[in-house]
């Protein structure tokens, strides 16, 4: 057999085999390390991204979580709200109940002063103008202010009947 020209002197050919395998293996180990690397690199960059899109759904559901909440909040408000409409719209209702003794009341009060303005103005027969207008409204409000409408039983004094308008000139 004749020596192998790529060989260092006086190596043998199953060396020189083992050294090329050897040199084999070794650039081997080196592609893999610099796959693994780059596989590493790569594995790194899509936690990164994964992360990433984690954050966002975890900021999606506590922004879908802080909606829901105030749904609800809105839901029980308008509930309530409804309840109470149904409450005053109903006849069976005290809301019902109470506006209308409020507007009895209010209307009592209405009749009371027009009451109380025929019995001032009486007080005034032949009055007029500005002044006659602050007299009334203070008699008005002064018996507003007092015990309110005597009853029917015991009536308040009046003074005699008014005269009858006098005729005013036409042109």
């Amino acid at each position: 057999m004749a020596p192998d020209p790529t060989l260092p002197p006086g190596d043998l050919p199953h060396v020189a085999a083992l050294r090329r395998s050897l040199a084999d293996l070794i650039e081997e180990s080196q592609a893999l390390r610099v796959d693994v690397h780059s596989a590493e690199n790569a594995r790194r960059k899509a936690n990164r991204i994964n992360l990433a899109l984690l954050a966002l759904l975890v900021l999606f559901v506590i922004m879908l979580v802080g909606v829901t909440v105030q749904n609800n909040s809105l839901a029980h408000e308008v509930a309530k709200t409804n309840r109470t409409l149904a409450d005053c719209l109903d006849p069976a209702g005290d809301c019902y109940k109470l506006g209308n003794q409020r507007t009895g009341s209010a209307i009592q009060d209405i009749i009371r002063a027009e009451i109380f303005m025929a019995e001032c103005a009486r007080l005034y027969p032949n009055g007029s103008g500005p002044e006659f207008d602050r007299k009334l409204e203070a008699c008005v409000f002064e018996r507003l202010a007092g015990p309110g409408l005597r009853s029917h039983t015991n009536p308040m004094p009046t003074p005699g009947a008014s005269p009858a308008p006098t005729p005013t000139a036409t042109r």
